[in-house]
Parts: structure tokens; sequence; C-alpha cells
């Protein structure tokens, strides 16, 4: 029987009342709620930590799930990344009727209503975000999956339509999150939303599927850890050990280099914009130096010459020649098992030994991989994924060949509106195809900094090189929005130059 979910059929004003209320469940209808309570004080501070005391004991005795969220988790690790891009890849097999994950597993029922509780949710980001891609979307649900087995991992009961689900969430600021507690009531859960310090910042639609009430003036107050009993069992850590089988062995080759060892200074910081979602920066670019002070500091610094001539030969440079740096670009046909071309993306050659950085959304999918390259005439066959992060969408493959690497840029000089850029890659299958634009903007997507060209680009530009005038990478080509008319964007640089550390 198909469960439908009804909102908010009762006022809720108080952390309290949230914890004791149980959504009635009635020919296939199940109450649920979703609460944001604004502002705060100290007597709701401390309501908040005798709700957990009392829904963690019942939690304990199996009666109900209850956890209270101080911040979901940013950032998917490659092996976690690979199982829910296998799950996501079953439900678009099941035509997105049926999410089987960690939470859902041997439970038909659970991962129906996941399912459709996905589609649903995904829809509605959709329409918030009209014209984005695929492999966007693909992200999207990729980590609502991922924060789903966050919230379930130590549940020892089963879930039915009329499981009693609590979460309270702490100060939820962005619309992905906001989305992921949507649809958690979606699947028979209660959220309450805590926002002592501000109101999330989304549209009135969103607004209106959660409902609001005022409990005092905004305030800067930190709640002590939620800990549930220590003798709960983390059986989501179980089921990750004991569950590998669970995703098909993979038909792409990962290998992991030794990385070479850095020698830049960790603690000096990056002043390029935009920045990734990082805790810190190298700033590659200040000059070496070649001696060292005496102990009595006594001797001056002193410049390599290498480095001045560097310095010197860094200019700017016609179209003409960034043209030709297409030689360290190249097109990537990528085939299924059957040998089949399932699509053509482009890559940037980033280290000597075969190493080659594209989009992860132009690999994911392939079985193995042909690689072309300009003025030769051999096609590279390879099935090496080296690395990849749905996250920041960035891969790295390798071929066997000696590689001329492009520069990628070390951020020098802020990057700003206006600013001269050249896009490379293989549009429509158009082997490296020249265009020239302006950066006309600098966004976030999905959590992630990207920068706005207008360079056109079309598909098969994924994973091609967004040059400035000096022939430096300053961001990969990832998407564009087909209902505008040139507006692109590019993972930027500070993120690659992070991600490629140890295969330059």
């Amino acid at each position: 029987m198909k469960i439908n979910y009804r909102h908010n059929v009762m006022n809720i004003q108080s952390v309290t009342t949230f914890a004791r209320i149980k959504g009635g469940y009635n020919n296939g209808i199940r109450d649920v709620y979703f609460i944001r309570l604004l502002g705060g004080n100290e007597s709701l501070k401390n309501e908040v930590i005798y709700v957990d005391n009392m829904l963690s004991g019942e939690m304990i005795s199996n009666k109900l799930l209850y956890k209270r969220v101080a911040k979901l988790p940013l950032y998917l690790q490659d092996n976690e990344s690979n199982y829910y891009i296998q799950c996501y890849d079953n439900w678009i097999v099941s035509d997105k009727k049926k999410m089987i994950i960690h939470s859902t597993e041997n439970n038909e029922l659970f991962a129906l209503t996941l399912g459709g509780a996905i589609t649903q949710t995904c829809d509605k980001y959709m329409q918030l975000k009209k014209g984005t891609s695929d492999s966007i979307q693909k992200n999207f649900v990729i980590k609502m999956i991922w924060w789903m087995d966050f919230v379930f991992h130590n549940w020892h009961t089963k879930w039915n339509e009329q499981s009693c689900i609590k979460v309270i969430a702490e100060n939820v600021s962005k619309v992905q999150e906001y989305l992921f507690y949507y649809l958690l009531t979606l699947i028979g859960a209660d959220v309450l939303m805590l926002q002592n310090r501000q109101d999330i910042n989304i549209c009135d639609d969103l607004k209106k599927l959660s409902k609001e009430n005022v409990v005092g003036d905004f305030v800067e107050w930190c709640l002590p850890e939620f800990e549930c009993n220590k003798n709960n069992n983390n059986s989501y850590d179980k089921n990750i050990n004991n569950n590998k089988s669970v995703v098909n062995q993979e038909k792409i080759i990962v290998h992991i280099p030794e990385r070479k060892r850095q020698t830049h200074n960790i603690n000096s910081v990056s002043n390029a914009q935009p920045a990734c979602n990082t805790t810190s920066r190298r700033n590659t670019d200040k000059v070496r130096v070649t001696n060292q002070l005496s102990q009595s500091n006594s001797v001056p610094v002193q410049v390599s010459s290498n480095s001045i001539n560097t310095a010197k030969s860094r200019r700017e440079k016609s179209f003409e020649e960034l043209a030709l740096l297409a030689s360290s670009i190249v097109m990537i046909e990528v085939h299924n098992k059957l040998g089949d071309v399932l699509g053509i993306g482009s890559g940037i050659m980033v280290g000597k030994e075969g190493y080659i950085l594209t989009n992860h959304h132009v690999v994911n999918k392939g079985w193995y991989y042909c690689v072309r390259i300009e003025n030769d005439k051999e096609v590279y066959r390879t099935n090496e994924v080296i690395k990849y992060n749905s996250v920041m969408d960035l891969a790295v493959i390798r071929i066997a060949k000696t590689l001329s690497p492009l520069p990628i840029y070390k951020g020098r000089n802020k990057l700003v509106r206006g600013q001269k850029v050249v896009a490379i890659g293989s549009p429509l299958g158009l082997f490296n195809s020249v265009s020239d634009g302006i950066i006309s903007g600098f966004r976030v997507m999905d959590s992630v900094d990207v920068i706005q060209f207008t360079a056109p680009i079309s598909h098969g530009s994924s994973g091609g090189a967004l040059l400035n005038m000096y022939g430096e990478v300053i961001g990969i080509s990832s998407a564009g929005i087909d209902s505008g008319q040139n507006i692109n964007l590019a993972v930027p640089y500070d993120c690659i130059n992070l991600f490629i550390q140890g295969f330059c």
C-alpha cells in the first residue's frame, strides 16, 4: 500500500510537545511534523537537553529512533562514494521506485518508500535549480541517501509505516540540508529545526513545507553534543564491514599511486578566489628561498635565478598562442562493456606519467576509455581511474604515454569578473575547439564554489580547460545551463590543485 504523508495537522510550539506527540496512521495516511522554531533562550536550551535524555531512553528500548544533528557531514570518502554511486544507479534501473542502501536492506517497504520520497524531493530541487545538469542531480541524490544512512546508522528496530522517528536539527542554513530534512518527513519522521541564530534563507515555496513558530529573539548559544547511551552498538559500521558484497565488483581498475612528498609551506594560505571548502591551502607562488638563514639570521635571503627567469617569462599570450595549448588537452570516448560509445568528454594533461584530469561525470559510467591526442594518430585505451571525487566532480585517469602537462594557476592574483578566458574542449565531438569569453561571476553550486564564464561550450566540453591569458588552467569546464545563453560553469583552480597533489 502506498503511504501518503500529511504534514503539521497540529500546531507545535515547544520542543517537549514535539517529543511527546506521535503521528497517527490511518487508511494509508501518516501524520508527520516539520517544524521551524525561531530564536531561543536558556529555558529552550534546557528543554532540548531534557528531551535528549527522554527520547534517548525510549530509543534504547527500541520504541523509536531519535537523533539530534548539530551538523550533517560534508564530504564522502572515495570508498563510501563508490557504494552510493552504485545505489543511485540501481535506483535509476528500478525506474526510481526502489532505493536500497544500508538502512533499507532486507526491508522492501522501506526501500520503496524511500525510492518514492527521493523522487519527490529531487523534483522539488530540480524546480528550484532549473537547468542543472544530470551530474548535479546525481550528486544531490547521492548526498540525500548518504545522509539517510547517517541518521539511521544506530537504529536496531525495523522500519515500518508506523515507526516513530524524531529528528532535531540545529541551525540549518543550506537548501540541500533543508530538503534532506523534508525528505525525512516523507518516510514518516517528525523533524524539528532549531533556528536559534537565524532563519534559513530560502524561497517562500520551500519555507511553506515547514511550520514556523517564533519562540524568542535570535541568540548565539551552542548546545552540548548529543550522545546516546553508549551501550548502543553501532550497527551501521557493522553493516558497512559485513556488506561489501552489496556493490558489484568494480569494472574500473582503481590505482592509488604513491604520492610525491610536498615541500610547500602548509601554513601559508592562498589568496585565490573563489575558494574550495578546505581547511588549508598551499600558496605555491611564493618565491623559493635557495639559501637558508644562518643561526644568527645575519645572512640575507637570496632568490633563485630560475624563479626570476620564470617570473620574467610569464606574459600574456595571443589567442593564436593559447590555441596551440590544445596539444595538452585530450578527447575522451567513454565505452560500455560491449564497446559502444556512451559519450564524449574532454581532459587536461596534468602529470607527465600519463595522468589526465577530467570530470567525474564524464567517466563514472564507463567500462573503459579511448583517449585521443592532437597530432597523434594512436588511440590510447585505458580502464585506469586513479582518483575521483563526485562532490567536486573531478577524476584522474591514466594512459600509457609520456605527456606534456598544462600549468595550473596558483593564485597569484584573485580572479575577477570581466577577466578574459579561453575554453578548449571537444563540444559535440568537435576535437579541441577553441572559444573565448570572460569570467561573468562566481557561484556556489551544491556547496561547491564554481566559476561562471561566457566562453561557449557544449556537451563534450566537460573536462576541458578554462585558461587565463597566460595559458594557465584556472578551471575545468563542468556544466552549462542549456536554457540560458553562455551560462557555463567550471571547477576552480584551487580545487584542482588540491585534487591533483602527487600527480604533477
